[in-house]
């Protein structure tokens, strides 16, 4: 660094660590620590540089969201992927709900699943279900008279 672009007022470690400020913020502070005159026209260059880091830190968001870069990376629509045959068998899948029959691998299309099973998975569910409530029907008739 020359001596004609170090204020005058400064000692030469301040002055020496110009170079190593890569960060605008840091060297905005080192700035106002040093107190270097913004209408000396030696520092003109300085000053433009920080006034134009400023501006443009106003102008960006200082958090970054994802949502707004969301509609970029939505390929289907949320009812179109309800209706997928294929997401429904492996959400079943995930949650424990297939037969161990059902275990196999899902296809990679629609088209190749058949609307069977989903019909015979709602019918075993309904068995399920009847049974589950018969159960517990029996259960209570069972303590109820049991207790009397």
């Amino acid at each position: 660094i020359s001596a004609s672009l170090v204020p005058r007022n400064i000692d030469e470690e301040i002055a020496t660590g110009i170079l190593w400020f890569t960060d605008t913020q840091k060297l905005t502070e080192w700035a106002k620590k040093v107190k270097i005159d913004p209408n000396d026209p030696e520092y003109s260059n300085l000053m433009d540089f920080i006034l134009y880091t400023r501006s443009k830190e106003e102008t960006l968001p200082k958090y970054f969201r994802l949502e707004q870069l969301q509609k970029e990376f939505n390929f289907v629509t949320e009812e179109e992927i309800k209706n997928c045959k294929r997401f429904q068998l492996l959400q079943l899948r995930n949650s424990g709900q297939l037969d161990s029959c059902y275990c196999w691998q899902i296809p990679l299309f629609d088209r190749e699943i058949p609307d069977t099973v989903f019909q015979v998975m709602n019918i075993s569910a309904m068995i399920f279900v009847s049974s589950y409530m018969i159960n517990s029907m029996d259960i209570n008739f069972s303590l109820f008279f049991h207790n009397t």
